[in-house]
């Protein structure tokens, strides 16, 4: 009895195991021809009548596997950026069975369309029959590397990244910035909420006393229910390098939406980057200024996201009264943006040369480079100092326009505290700027009257260092020329003008003669005065220093 027993309970143990028996589809992935692997192809797994039930990419080896619930018959769609899928049908898998497949992919480059039509019909998200097919031919392209993106882990082992997060005015300079060193990548860099959240809730929402801001990532782009509600369009650009897919919201949505354009290499059909925007935003100034944009880059064999950013307004509450009703009520200000992002690469590589404000800064007045001065953008942030010969390198957190303030002692003689330069730092270039003093033409232009239309008077800047006197006297032998002074003697041997010094240590003169000796005596009256003989410049512009007198014991 016991031995029937244990012979009955082995063989349902064989059929248990054969029952359970998984079944299991692997792949080898190779270039037709010459048998050499394709690491990194989107494999993706069908049904018998072409339903995608899942995908996977290959590993550096060109192989993958997949695990397959029943029986029956599958197929297989492999793909890889550039080129022209390959389609393999009518895969009959046994119970248990484990089948190897090789997937011999031709060479067949993609040639995306170069004829670009971007009109739409009158019909929501009507394309006619040359814009859906260049829709559809550049989309499978961009579906490619998104899936790709989305499969892999989106990092490789030794990737690192930066973050920075700046303060823009409201003409978009940068005022204020930071930045946090390279460190490992444990996550990645940019995702949104689920797609059904942000389709149901918009891009947009508030959150306690502020709003959230959302942008597409590639699990919304690749989701049926994001395809059902936008359309697309071819787009060019304008240098024809790039090709770009526009997707906008069909009709009018009730939440905020999203806009963009996906732009890909026409030559290599590899996807470059995500410019986005944002739609039906009521009461939102200068919506040209906030969006964001992705850039997409293969590094160590895994395509990733390099580069990141993001851009939104920063508002405030302004109170107030309703002028026909006389409630108080409060409303949103535009004092500027805030933007956030980072970028990625390789642990232990350099960074490539860019984000760098490159220059040179001139004394215009007298024609020779301005030695030590500071220059700074972002606040302070960002703080460089001019060599010998008044050149400098600036490295800044993030790319966008600077507001560059240039600072030096000789600046005080001009009346100006600081110079202010407008510069772009742009990603992966230096950006080369000349900064100037202003010109002694335009010195004596606004310090001084014309003395008539067809001649600007001569200026001197007699400079103190500091006001130790409230005076500074100029006499020379002849006649007056221009008149200007407000204190001023005319006498048989001479021309005596006063002028009083401000607030930067420097009184100005205007209106002297271009070829007198010119006597300057500093100091009130009555008193040992330091004295001085200069010859005015012909350019209009001439500069004197007078050390502070030395202090008696």
């Amino acid at each position: 009895m016991i031995g029937r027993i244990a012979a009955l309970t082995a063989v349902m143990l064989i059929l248990l195991a054969k029952h359970g028996a998984g079944q299991a589809l692997r792949v080898r992935v190779l270039e037709e021809g010459t048998d050499r692997t394709i690491p990194g192809a989107l494999v993706t797994l069908t049904t018998d009548k072409g339903q995608a039930l899942t995908r996977a990419l290959a590993d550096d080896r060109g192989r993958l596997s997949f695990d397959l619930s029943r029986p029956g018959e599958y197929g297989l769609i492999v793909a890889r950026i550039g080129h022209k899928s390959l389609t393999i049908e009518r895969i009959k898998i046994e119970a248990g069975a484990v089948v190897d497949i090789d997937a011999r992919m031709p060479e067949a480059p993609i040639l995306l369309p170069d004829l670009v039509v971007e009109a739409e019909s009158s019909k929501q998200c009507g394309l006619d029959g040359q814009n859906r097919a260049a829709s559809g031919a550049l989309w499978s392209e961009i579906s490619k590397a998104l899936w790709t993106f989305e499969l892999a882990d989106a990092r490789p082992a030794n990737l690192e990244s930066s973050t920075y997060q700046k303060r823009l005015n409201r003409a978009g300079e940068v005022v204020d910035a930071t930045a946090t060193e390279w460190r490992p990548a444990d996550r990645r860099p940019f995702t949104s909420p689920p797609p059904e959240r942000l389709l149901r809730d918009g891009f947009i929402t508030s959150r306690g006393t502020g709003r959230e801001y959302h942008g597409p990532d590639a699990a919304l782009l690749l989701s049926e229910a994001f395809a059902r509600r936008y359309c697309f369009s071819v787009r060019p650009s304008p240098d024809s390098v790039l090709v770009g897919l526009a997707f906008r919201p069909a009709g009018r949505p009730e939440q905020v939406g999203v806009e963009g354009t996906l732009w890909v290499e026409r030559r290599s059909a590899a996807l470059r980057s995500l410019d986005f925007g944002y739609t039906n935003v009521a009461g939102l100034p200068r919506r040209d200024m906030i969006g964001g944009q992705l850039i997409f880059s293969q590094l160590g064999g895994e395509w990733i996201i390099s580069s990141w950013r993001m851009t939104v307004p920063f508002l405030v509450s302004v109170a107030g009264r309703d002028y026909r009703t006389g409630q108080r009520i409060s409303r949103d200000s535009l004092t500027g943006f805030v933007e956030r992002g980072g970028e990625a690469r390789l642990a232990g590589s350099t960074t490539t040369r860019g984000l760098t404000i490159e220059g040179v800064v001139w004394d215009s007045v007298t024609g020779l480079p301005l030695r030590g001065a500071t220059i700074s953008v972002a606040n302070g942030s960002f703080r460089a100092e001019s060599n010998q010969d008044g050149q400098f390198q600036l490295f800044v957190s993030a790319p966008g326009a600077y507001a560059m303030a240039i600072e030096h002692p000789a600046l005080r003689t001009y009346g100006l505290g600081s110079i202010t330069v407008s510069a772009r730092a742009e990603r992966h270039e230096a950006t080369w700027v000349n900064a100037g003093t202003p010109t002694g033409e335009r010195l004596a232009g606004e310090r001084c009257l014309a003395q008539g239309p067809d001649a600007l008077p001569q200026l001197l800047l007699v400079d103190l260092g500091s006001r130790w006197t409230e005076t500074v006297e100029v006499s020379w032998p002849g006649t007056m020329v221009g008149g200007m002074a407000r204190r001023f003697a005319v006498a048989e041997d001479g021309v005596w003008i006063v002028a009083d010094v401000d607030g930067n240590g420097v009184a100005s003169f205007c209106g002297l003669p271009a070829t007198a000796s010119l006597t300057l005596r500093a100091g009130p009256s009555g008193q040992t005065r330091p004295t001085a003989t200069v010859t005015p410049r012909a350019d209009r512009v001439t500069i004197h220093s007078f050390p502070p007198p030395a202090t008696e014991n």
